[in-house]
């Protein structure tokens, strides 16, 4: 008896939001859901991503609109862009349930500063500014 076909494993895309361990706010978009708009976390309707990809090299989009999880390449600032160019993230797991979130273009960590996340040298995945928690995964 011949043996069937295997089926190729589909990649299946998760929806997520993401919150601060250290302030306990969820990432949201006060200013809007728009192209070039600063991200937050302070009080506000979490904005829902879709991961794109495998974890350890996928982009966030945002679900139902074309704009990703980006940085300002000026400052470092958590921005949303329309486009995908250098918004490619590991999403890394941590040993307290937390994760980090790496920037695969500069190699840094995406961190928390009072209310807005950046993307600089300063991030670390061993610091409660440095550590989200991601739910959907």
């Amino acid at each position: 008896m011949p043996t069937p076909p295997v089926a190729a494993p589909s990649t299946v895309q998760k929806v997520i939001t993401i919150k601060s361990a250290s302030n306990s706010q969820f990432i949201c978009a006060t200013d809007g859901l728009t192209d070039n708009q600063w991200l937050y976390c302070k009080s506000g309707t979490p904005v829902s991503f879709t991961v794109v990809g495998p974890l350890n090299n996928c982009v966030l989009k945002v679900s139902g609109q074309n704009l990703y999880f980006s940085y300002n390449a000026t400052t470092g600032a958590v921005k949303l862009w329309s486009n995908s160019d250098g918004a490619n993230f590991s999403l890394e797991r941590q040993s307290n349930g937390t994760y980090a979130i790496k920037s695969l273009k500069f190699n840094q960590y995406v961190w928390l500063s009072s209310q807005s996340p950046y993307i600089t040298g300063t991030g670390k995945a061993s610091n409660t500014a440095g550590q989200w928690y991601i739910t959907g995964l």
